[in-house]
């Protein structure tokens, strides 16, 4: 009786964290604006939507600074995230140059509060592999909910977008790395994964559908029981590239409906926009024009403001120049790396982790999830970054024979891994 008590207050628990974590999605979701023509003075502006997403960012940030989530929190700052949180911080740095002081600090503190928070939620949830299901729903979630309110609102069932999409391309890749691994099976996230492959068919994105084809050959090219085999992946991916090529005009109607072969290769314009963004960062090269705000006070394109550079490596570059590229590279070369090493020593879970990250870094490439500021994709990517500090916390191990390891048991004897 004591255990079924204690189960149904920790999952309402779980569930009370989560609305929060909704809060801004549903923000996103329910109040749509135009963003490509706003100045940055009316992005900085306090109103009405914003107002939602500062009261969830200050409700992330009570909760993690509690006493109850002191031990994730921790975890998070010594965690494989130490140096994507050191870009972070020097995104937070970087509103001295950027000449919006308040506006580029919250956007830092946005991101920082949901990586935290994210953590605290996962560590609630406790077992690593409950946190693995926990995630593909909550990406599910952010995917699916999206899309039909976007359905709802334009009319049509296919909405071209790559925001909902991205979502349904790292879930999906995380549900069907976590059965190929025997993590999950099938079963247990089968909605979960009709949900994301649903967003990623619907939103014709091209970015998602393409990201969403490497994981699954990421998958396809690892064994049920060991790390990825590069010789594989090349293998596999050269067949693909090839039966990809020969028989695209006949696959293209159906992958990317209503695109014809040279809007793909342009990216829809893209490419013009990308030429714009580049020569404003060859202004600034070393240290952008400041975190979140860069981007949305530069001209491209015929003097059109646009508010994102649509690609993560361009985002970055222009909003905190070389240095914060450099910090952003560390921070999930960090991560991945990790999250390869783990699963080299058998540690399944990790895999399907480190697959759904480098979807989501893949079609970041065309929609920027930490880049440029917070979109509500971010925070289920920013949950699959939090989950690699939550049960993969570095360590220096004083055991005999265990000195090299890069962590200890300690995580995985918490979430009752064997």
């Amino acid at each position: 009786m004591r255990y079924a008590l204690a189960s149904l207050v920790e999952r309402k628990d779980i569930l009370f964290l989560s609305l929060i974590a909704f809060l801004p999605i549903s923000r996103a979701v329910l109040f749509v604006r135009n963003t490509t023509t706003r100045a940055i003075s009316e992005y900085a502006e306090v109103d009405f939507q914003n107002g939602i997403n500062i009261v969830a960012t200050l409700l992330m940030l009570f909760l993690v600074l509690r006493s109850k989530a002191r031990e994730s929190a921790v975890n998070t700052l010594r965690g494989p995230t130490q140096w994507f949180l050191a870009y972070l911080v020097f995104c937070m740095v970087s509103s001295i140059w950027a000449g919006n002081l308040t506006y580029v600090v919250y956007r830092a503190v946005e991101l920082i509060a949901v990586l935290f928070f994210m953590a605290y939620v996962l560590d609630t949830v406790g077992d690593p592999v409950e946190a693995i299901r926990y995630l593909c729903r909550f990406s599910a979630l952010t995917a699916l909910l999206p899309y039909l309110a976007m359905a709802v609102r334009n009319g049509g069932i296919f909405q071209h977008t790559n925001s909902f999409s991205t979502s349904g391309a790292f879930g999906a890749a995380l549900a069907l790395a976590s059965i190929r691994r025997g993590v999950l099976r099938l079963g247990d996230v089968k909605w979960s994964l009709t949900a994301c492959l649903a967003a990623v068919v619907l939103g014709t994105s091209s970015a998602s559908n393409i990201s969403l084809i490497i994981g699954v050959l990421m998958i396809v090219a690892a064994s049920r029981g060991r790390a990825v085999s590069v010789t594989r992946l090349v293998l596999i991916s050269t067949v693909a590239f090839l039966v990809l090529t020969v028989g695209f005009e006949v696959v293209r109607p159906y992958l990317f409906p209503g695109k014809t072969t040279e809007h793909i290769r342009s990216l829809r314009g893209r490419t013009t926009l990308y030429q714009g963004f580049w020569d404003a960062f060859q202004e600034h090269p070393f240290l952008g024009y400041g975190f979140a705000s860069g981007e949305k006070s530069i001209k491209v394109s015929g003097g059109v403001v646009f508010n994102s550079a649509h690609n993560s490596v361009l985002s970055v570059a222009v909003n905190t120049g070389i240095v914060g590229l450099t910090l952003f590279f560390a921070g999930f070369y960090r991560i991945l790396s990790i999250l390869y090493r783990a699963d080299a020593l058998g540690y399944n879970v990790a895999y399907p982790i480190l697959v759904a990250m480098v979807v989501g870094l893949i079609n970041s490439m065309s929609y920027p999830l930490v880049g440029s500021d917070w979109r509500f994709p971010t925070t289920p990517f920013l949950g699959i970054v939090a989950y690699a500090s939550v049960f993969f916390t570095p360590e220096y191990c004083t055991t005999e024979g265990d000195a090299e390891l890069d962590f200890c048991e300690t995580p995985w004897e918490r979430g009752g891994m064997n």
